[in-house]
C-alpha cells in the first residue's frame, strides 16, 4: 500500500514538472518570437532611410547653409537694435541726474546685470562694417544656394567618381565656411576690433571665392552665373574692407 501511493505520487510530479517545463517553454518561445518581430520591424524601415551621395553631400551643405541663416538674422537683429538706439539717443534729452552715483545694487541684481550684454552703441564707422559684413555673409550664402540647387539637379554622385571627389572638397571648403561666417558675426558686436573684422572678412571672402573657383557643378550652374555670383561677392567685400 505504502509502496504504490509513493509511486503514483512520484508519478503526479514527473508530469507537473513536465507540464511546468512546456509552459515555460511556450513562454519563452512567445518572448522570443515578440522580440524578434520588433528588431525585424525595425530593419524593413531601414531601406525607406536614403543613404546616396546626393542626399548626404546636400544634407552638409544644408547644415551650413542653416548657421549662415542664424547669423544673417542675429546681424539683422542687432543692426535694428542700434538703429533704435541712435534714435533714443537723438530725440531724448539729456538727464544730469543720471550722471549722479546710482544707489547700490542688490546682490541678486547686480549678478543678472553682469550676465546683461550691453557693448553700448556703435559708431558710425562700426556700423558700416556691420552693414558691409552683412552684404558679404549674404554673398556666401547665395553661392552655396546655387550649389545646393544645382546638386539637386544634377546626376547621380557615384562612389569613386571624380564628381563625387569635388563634392566632397567643396563641402570640405563649406564647413570652413560656416566657422569663418560666425568669427565674422561674432567680431560684429561692440566694441569691434578692426584687425578681427578684417581678418574674418578675409577668409569668408577666400574660402567662397574658392568654392566658386573649384565648383563641382559648373554646367548645371553656368559660366554667366558663376561669374555673377563671383562678382557679387567681390563687390561684398570691397563694401566690407
Amino acid at each position: 500500500m505504502s509502496l504504490g501511493s509513493s509511486s503514483s505520487s512520484s508519478s503526479s510530479s514527473s508530469s507537473s514538472s513536465s507540464s511546468s517545463s512546456s509552459s515555460s517553454s511556450s513562454s519563452c518561445s512567445s518572448s522570443s518570437s515578440s522580440f524578434s518581430g520588433l528588431i525585424w520591424d525595425g530593419v524593413s524601415a531601414v531601406p525607406k532611410s536614403s543613404f546616396d551621395n546626393k542626399t548626404c553631400m546636400f544634407k552638409g551643405l544644408a547644415g551650413v547653409m542653416v548657421v549662415i541663416k542664424d547669423t544673417s538674422r542675429e546681424l539683422e537683429e542687432l543692426k535694428a537694435d542700434q538703429q533704435q538706439q541712435q534714435q533714443q539717443s537723438e530725440y531724448e534729452p539729456i538727464d544730469s541726474s543720471s550722471s549722479q552715483q546710482q544707489p547700490p545694487q542688490p546682490p541678486a541684481a547686480a549678478a543678472v546685470s553682469d550676465l546683461d550684454y550691453d557693448g553700448g552703441e556703435m559708431s558710425s564707422s562700426e556700423m558700416q562694417l556691420l552693414e558691409g559684413s552683412m552684404q558679404l555673409i549674404a554673398a556666401a550664402a547665395d553661392v552655396l544656394k546655387a550649389f545646393g540647387k544645382a546638386l539637386l539637379q544634377g546626376p547621380e554622385l557615384q562612389l569613386g567618381s571624380e564628381s563625387l571627389d569635388s563634392w566632397e572638397s567643396c563641402l570640405f571648403h563649406s564647413r570652413h565656411l560656416r566657422r569663418a561666417v560666425e568669427d565674422l558675426g561674432a567680431a560684429m558686436y561692440p566694441p569691434q576690433d578692426v584687425e578681427e573684422v578684417a581678418g574674418a572678412a578675409q577668409a569668408v571672402f577666400e574660402i567662397t571665392e574658392l568654392m566658386i573657383d573649384e565648383c563641382p557643378c559648373g554646367d548645371q550652374i553656368g559660366s554667366e552665373q558663376l561669374g555673377t555670383l563671383a562678382a557679387a561677392l567681390t563687390a561684398a567685400h570691397g563694401g566690407g574692407s
